[in-house]
């Protein structure tokens, strides 16, 4: 093979292989959201979102056209309950830490088109799985299990953010359980409550800028 020809065929593999990055830039892209997580547990005899932990994502972007995307994500989110202060009271605080490595699917419809080529408002649905892998308790002497919690979480999310450039935005998203986290019935003749865990996320989101068109 002469070098005449060779060169010509490193030269078209280089540019298929350029090309073939395009396209795959223009429809697939990246992103980063990190988050103050305010949880609350339904019957761990507390009430108000006053467990405050925190949340980082890493996600794929999927464009589906321009005014949808999927996102796919992977979190660590930090989540849990814990009891409001009384100053009457005698009790010691309930505080249940949890500690989630979850999988977060949505999608996405964009609002508000901006001359500078991106969309303000976006809006977005999906689910979540999550493994529970650490877990802390403090009673507060209240009737609060120390384990037996379900490792396993299936969720639902919804939630807006409001883009500042095409690559920067602000969000507030909303998530809930389907299942327990504890089951009442999985401990015969124990005196706990059923718990189900949900959180209000508020934060940032950074990702690749999109150029995809139809």
């Amino acid at each position: 093979m002469n070098r005449k020809y060779t060169f010509k065929l490193i030269i078209c593999i280089l540019t298929i292989i350029g090309l073939n990055g395009v396209i795959h830039a223009q429809r697939f892209g990246g992103g980063l959201e990190l988050s103050a997580n305010a949880s609350q547990i339904d019957g761990d005899f507390s009430a108000g979102y006053n467990r405050i932990g925190f949340n980082a994502t890493l996600i794929g972007i999927i464009h589906i056209n321009p005014r949808t995307d999927i996102h796919a994500g992977l979190s660590y989110s930090s989540r849990g309950a814990l009891s409001s202060f009384l100053a009457y009271s005698q009790q010691q605080h309930t505080h249940i830490a949890l500690q989630y490595i979850d999988v977060p699917i949505s999608v996405r419809l964009k609002d508000w088109f901006q001359e500078s080529d991106y969309y303000k408002i976006h809006y977005y649905a999906g689910i979540s799985v999550g493994r529970l892998f650490d877990s802390s308790v403090r009673s507060g002497g209240f009737a609060i299990p120390s384990e037996g919690y379900n490792r396993t979480d299936f969720g639902w999310l919804a939630g807006i953010s409001y883009f500042f450039n095409a690559q920067t935005a602000l969000f507030i998203q909303y998530n809930r359980s389907f299942n327990l986290l504890y089951n009442k019935n999985s401990t015969p003749g124990a005196s706990f409550n059923s718990m189900r865990g949900y959180y209000i996320s508020l934060g940032v989101h950074v990702q690749t800028k999109s150029n995809y068109q139809d």
